[in-house]
């Protein structure tokens, strides 16, 4: 009972299966592969107990389509009224099942969407409460350099201390104030930006983190990079972000296979700048959502860092991907355009 003694044309077309292929137990070979588990133990419950199948899952045509149908059966019953055979319907809805993966994909937007206002309304308030206590650390380390300024000379390591949490804080408080500005895409002020010194300062606000974590970084910058028309801070953010995403990435491994590259070319009327690291890499099917806000593969992640260099590079009038295996680090890159108010300089 329950073996398939007939199949029509149209079946045939569907699955992508010949009709003597199909016979017995045969036609679950055209079945996908995440669903035919399911669906056989599906079929021989509905026999076991008697009852009429009916479900909805996807079959595989060898030409790599994925076709989704409704299947159900009526039972043909013998003169006591016993189930002695099914006569199977299959009913293509593959359109159907992909306006409602769009509109599930759509609502998810939506709900992305609402994220970043409610995350735009709430960095307004933060903006304000970070920058006092930020602007206060700033203050006070600048009255400490001035009052103390002979037993500064005298200790130049301490000295140098002073100067980059001053400078970190400093810092802070920019990107703070244009954080607001980058979620509501208003366009914060711009000007003419030597992409080199700015990866170079970056490097070094971050030096000490560089060191704790035991990570050799690499700078291979073009000699003939030329000038960028945007906004300091934002770009800023973009390579710090990208440069810890890196080295996060690279916890796992051993302190001496801990590699960071940091490299700038020029692509015409285009600048590329990549970060790639020798951390434990991402699946192909990751690298498509990378960037959306909200992802997120950290244990106390927020997943804002990637989203938010998507919408700086963007913001700029350019582009980010990503490429990786897994076990074999990855690298990011993005190219940003040289406006034409900016053709006529170049940056050492």
């Amino acid at each position: 009972l329950g073996e398939c003694i007939y199949v029509n044309e149209r079946w045939c077309k569907i699955t992508g299966l010949d009709a003597e292929k199909s016979w017995g137990f045969g036609w679950t070979r055209a079945l996908h592969p995440e669903d035919r588990e399911r669906i056989v133990t599906e079929w021989h419950t509905a026999l076991k107990k008697y009852r009429l199948f009916k479900s909805v899952y996807r079959f595989l045509h060898p030409d790599g389509r994925t076709i989704w149908v409704h299947g159900q059966t009526t039972g043909e019953k013998s003169k006591t009224g016993e189930i002695i055979g099914y006569l199977g319907t299959i009913t293509d809805i593959t359109d159907q099942k992909r306006f409602e993966q769009r509109l599930i994909q759509q609502q998810s937007e939506l709900c992305h969407a609402q994220r970043l206002i409610t995350a735009g309304e709430l960095m307004g308030v933060m903006v304000h409460e970070l920058n006092q206590p930020i602007g206060a650390i700033a203050n006070y380390l600048e009255g400490a350099a001035i009052r103390y300024r002979e037993e500064l000379k005298s200790n130049p390591e301490l000295a140098e201390m002073v100067e980059h949490t001053r400078n970190l804080a400093e810092h802070a408080i920019h990107i703070t104030r244009n954080l607001r500005a980058l979620l509501r895409r208003q366009d914060p002020g711009r000007q003419r930006v030597d992409i080199n010194a700015l990866i170079r300062e970056t490097v070094r606000l971050i030096d000490v983190e560089i060191t704790r974590r035991q990570v050799g970084l690499s700078l291979d910058l073009a000699s003939n990079i030329r000038f960028l028309w945007g906004n300091r801070t934002h770009l800023q953010q973009l390579l710090l972000n990208l440069t810890l995403n890196g080295m996060d990435a690279m916890e796992t491994m051993n302190s001496r296979d801990r590699q960071l590259i940091i490299r700038t070319r020029n692509m015409g009327q285009a600048l590329e700048v990549c970060v790639i690291d020798t951390g434990i890499g991402f699946s192909e099917d990751l690298a498509a959502r990378l960037f959306e806000p909200f992802m997120t593969t950290k244990k106390d992640g927020v997943g804002l860092g990637l989203s938010m260099c998507r919408m700086i590079a963007e913001a700029h009038g350019g582009e980010i991907s990503a490429d990786s295996r897994l076990g074999q680090g990855a690298s990011f890159r993005v190219i940003l355009p040289i406006e034409r108010r900016n053709r006529d300089y170049s940056a050492s």
